[in-house]
């Protein structure tokens, strides 16, 4: 199932790079989709930031925290996540441009927490459903679980 995106911005850095305004936009629920730069008539560089908000996904989630996943049980693990079982979450790509999410997870769909522990639970794709299979840890360090709001 692909993301349909609704919303664009385009946020413009030049010379220093000044990521304030993208990591406000990212804690508003807007995913970085793109980016593009360039070297200006005098050397500056100018970096746009292409940020998108899908149909689905609300301004108001609200991030629960970087997580890792234990893959061998198909847990998704943040300490004291505080999420209970029939909860919606959306996977985020981390900052890091490496990063990539745990097979078979999809970016910005919203999956139903099942089996919450304190420091982990598993998701499906259906409340009180089968836990998605977990096959692999993914990449990077910095991705996200968010809550619907």
């Amino acid at each position: 199932m692909a993301v349909t995106i609704k919303e664009y911005i385009v946020l413009y850095s030049s010379g220093e790079l000044d990521l304030t305004e993208v990591n406000r936009k990212a804690a508003e629920g807007w995913e970085l989709v793109n980016t593009n730069s360039r070297t200006g008539p005098v050397g500056q560089v100018q970096t746009a930031f292409i940020m998108g908000r899908s149909a689905g996904q609300s301004a108001t989630d609200v991030k629960v925290g970087v997580f890792t996943v234990q893959a061998s049980g198909n847990w998704v693990v943040i300490s004291s996540h505080g999420l209970a079982n029939g909860t919606m979450v959306r996977f985020a790509l981390g900052v890091e441009p490496e990063n990539v999410l745990p097979a078979p997870l999809v970016e910005g769909i919203y999956y139903f927490v099942v089996n919450a522990r304190g420091n982990d639970f598993q998701v499906s794709l259906i409340a009180d459903g089968s836990p998605v299979d977990i096959t692999n840890a993914g990449v990077g360090g910095t991705n996200e679980v968010w809550k619907k709001a």
